[in-house]
């Protein structure tokens, strides 16, 4: 990101930041308990087993809190961001023992007069360890000096 002579910071089309993580069976009943999501699948592990899956599963919210937290940590290093929206789409589980590749990036940076920042659209995914998308997403946020 660059600064014009506003002193507001701007992402640039191409731009992308990455964060990787490791599921593990404690942490995703933690979280899933946390939400209030009391599916056996994150919490049961015979249940799970018996599931399609054959195991125990990270929620959904899990995988898109991380991806969304990572592009308010991004933006917010040096500026104000807050998200605008944001879309969805699942394609697969997160188990236990996967590290997942949580990325964003820019594809595209617009001026918004009104609210006197940046709209920045970005695409965004979520791989397991063999490198399948289990997550992808559409987002845009506003970034600002002035927020």
């Amino acid at each position: 990101m660059s600064a014009d002579k506003k002193g507001i910071m701007h992402a640039h089309i191409g731009e992308s930041f990455e964060h990787t993580e490791t599921m593990d069976e404690e942490t995703i009943s933690a979280f899933a308990h946390l939400i209030g999501d009391l599916n056996p699948l994150h919490h049961d592990r015979v249940a799970a087993a018996a599931s399609r899956f054959g195991g125990i599963i990270a929620s959904g919210p899990h995988c898109a809190s991380i991806l969304l937290a990572q592009a308010a940590n991004y933006f917010s290093r040096s500026t104000s961001m807050v998200g605008l929206e944001f879309s969805l789409k699942f394609h697969g589980p997160a188990r236990p023992g996967d590290v997942l590749r949580f990325r964003w990036e820019v594809v595209d940076v617009v001026w918004n007069e009104k609210l006197r920042g940046d709209i920045v659209s970005l695409a965004g995914s979520v791989s397991n360890s063999a490198g399948t998308e289990i997550l992808t997403s559409q987002g845009k946020v506003l970034i600002s000096g002035n927020l």
